[in-house]
């Protein structure tokens, strides 16, 4: 029936182009419908998408200054372990002069403690004699 030119075409090639178009327009209207009805839940997914995508930048920023802290901490403890590394060797280099220095004060604590048990002990035998002539001139 299509192949006939539409001067050529009899009744029964009409009637059948004609369901055929009736075919076509059902067909046609069903999707329109299905479409139709398909459109509240295709702008819910729109709208799901876009949230999604809202959450994401959010989350892709959050990550960015997660990522900027950490690299600042990250210099920071390279800086402290730097200094760590120098007052540890600034220590190690103190050692021996605080040794010399702690061997000097405890020598001359010996030295004081020595002078209070012999000098002072003296003196106050000494002492305790001369007030013994003292109280017996007095008496």
């Amino acid at each position: 029936a299509l192949l006939n030119t539409p001067m050529g075409r009899g009744l029964f090639d009409k009637k059948v182009i004609e369901e055929l178009e009736n075919s076509f327009t059902a067909k046609i209207e069903q999707l329109n419908r299905v479409l139709a009805d398909g459109q509240p839940a295709t702008d819910a997914r729109v709208a799901l998408v876009a949230e999604a995508e809202h959450k994401v930048a959010d989350a892709e920023a959050v990550q960015n200054g997660a990522a900027e802290v950490l690299a600042s901490a990250r210099a920071a403890q390279k800086e402290v372990q730097a200094s760590l590394k120098t007052a540890k060797a600034s220590l190690t280099e103190y050692k021996p002069e605080y040794k010399k220095a702690t061997e000097a004060r405890d020598q001359q604590q010996q030295q004081v403690q020595t002078f209070m048990d012999v000098s002072v002990a003296s003196f106050d035998m000494l002492n305790a004699k001369i007030s013994a002539k003292k109280k017996k001139a007095m008496a």
